[in-house]
């Protein structure tokens, strides 16, 4: 799964400098859908998203940019479908606006494909020695909801796509202030011994 949301996630950065030509349902933009659903199947991603959710999320990111753009920026089909290995675009993010990215962020949380907080919840009831591996789904669930509600929260993720800082000190720059988090957690109910690393 992770490498289909490393796809998701490329897709959008790589392409997002402004909408260009060829929808999702173009030649062009169907054969980059069709590229990203080659690598949910390849990589067993069906854990986390349904097909169904998969392919919102592809069809979304081919309509707001446009396969034309994918081209331009020199993403072929071929890379997006194939599965493994580490995507040589991680770096785009840095070229993107603010309003691009903070759109960017916008198509992965609000909740039009799926649900990201169920995600969340569902990557850590299986991940045995993640962060919240000895947290209950329901607080994991009330921490994020809280999460993407929260300003700070969302300007992180931008901050990190944009490439201005890594997630860690995007994340730790955005709870400075350190009575925001733990009036957050306080309100999940969540002790910070319960977290893991």
């Amino acid at each position: 799964m992770r490498r289909f949301i490393a796809v998701m996630a490329i897709s959008i950065i790589a392409t997002a400098c402004g909408s260009s030509g060829g929808s999702s349902s173009s030649s062009d933009g169907k054969t980059y859908v069709d590229a990203m659903m080659k690598s949910y199947d390849a990589d067993g991603a069906k854990s986390g998203f349904t097909r169904s959710q998969a392919q919102c999320v592809a069809e979304g990111v081919v309509n707001s940019v446009g396969a034309d753009k994918f081209k331009s920026s020199g993403v072929t089909p071929a890379e997006l479908a194939k599965s493994g290995g580490d995507s040589p675009f991680s770096t785009i993010g840095k070229h993107l606006t603010q309003k691009e990215a903070e759109e960017l962020v916008a198509v992965l949380t609000d909740g039009k494909c799926f649900n990201f907080t169920d995600l969340v919840v569902k990557q850590a009831s299986k991940d045995s020695s993640g962060t919240f591996a000895k947290v209950a789904p329901a607080k994991v669930r009330c921490l994020f909801d809280e999460l993407l509600a929260n300003k700070a929260f969302k300007s992180a993720m931008v901050d990190s796509m944009l490439g201005r800082k890594s997630s860690s000190d995007a994340f730790k720059n955005a709870f400075g202030n350190q009575s925001e988090i733990f009036n957050i957690m306080g309100k999940c109910k969540l002790a910070p011994n319960e977290l893991s690393n």
